[in-house]
């Protein structure tokens, strides 16, 4: 998988759920670690750094997000 991917695709191809990656991960305090766009208007899409939010989610990092 390539270093930086759509937060979409990365859902599709890792099965990971996409609500919780759009809808909580994404808005977090802890998103500017592991996501960017690459612009500032509404519709730019969010990519994602796979290796740091891989590293993250197994470190636990996100446990009480994912659980509100």
């Amino acid at each position: 998988m390539k270093q930086f991917v759509l937060a979409r695709q990365y859902c599709k191809e890792t099965g990971f759920p996409v609500r919780a990656m759009m809808e909580k991960l994404i808005h977090c305090s802890l998103a500017s670690e592991f996501c960017f766009r690459t612009s500032d208007t509404r519709t730019a899409p969010y990519y994602i750094d796979v290796e740091k939010f891989e590293r993250m989610l197994d470190r636990g990092e996100f446990k009480e997000v994912l659980e509100s």
